[in-house]
């Protein structure tokens, strides 16, 4: 794939420890933090915050760097609608149980940054779309 095709349907994705969600359409990515997690190397020098919303633009930040949130706040409202309207209508399917994996492998993965340290979410929704938490009250109508 060469790039984003801008006549293609937009794409959704969930990470498999259901941390994030995102959606890109077009050369627009966004990115919902469903989860409190770190980022960063080994050290998680930083915590995201539950339902914050990041924006980029992967034509001109294709690694994601200088979040447009801010700036195009009726395109990352319309995504993020459309994400959630997404994850609403999601049915869980199993295949990437955690438990699928020993404890210990799980650890080494969440050590690397490839996993939750904590248990994945159970059969709850993926996200509440009545969320009144500061980060999702500034994107209702």
């Amino acid at each position: 794939m060469d790039g984003p095709d801008e006549e293609s349907e937009p794409r959704m994705a969930l990470a498999a420890n259901r941390q994030v969600a995102s959606v890109t359409d077009g050369d627009w990515h966004l990115i919902l933090n469903l989860r409190r997690w770190p980022r960063g190397d080994l050290g998680a020098s930083e915590l995201v915050e539950a339902h914050t919303v990041e924006l980029y633009h992967l034509g001109r930040d294709p690694d994601c760097l200088s979040d447009l949130v801010e700036i195009e706040s009726q395109r990352a409202r319309r995504m993020r609608a459309l994400l959630v309207e997404w994850m609403g209508a999601a049915r869980p399917t199993g295949w990437a149980d955690a438990r699928a994996i020993d404890d210990e492998l799980q650890r080494q993965l969440a050590q690397l940054g490839y996993a939750a340290d904590s248990e994945p979410p159970g059969g709850e929704e993926l996200f509440d779309p009545g969320c009144s938490c500061e980060h999702c009250a500034r994107f209702r109508p």
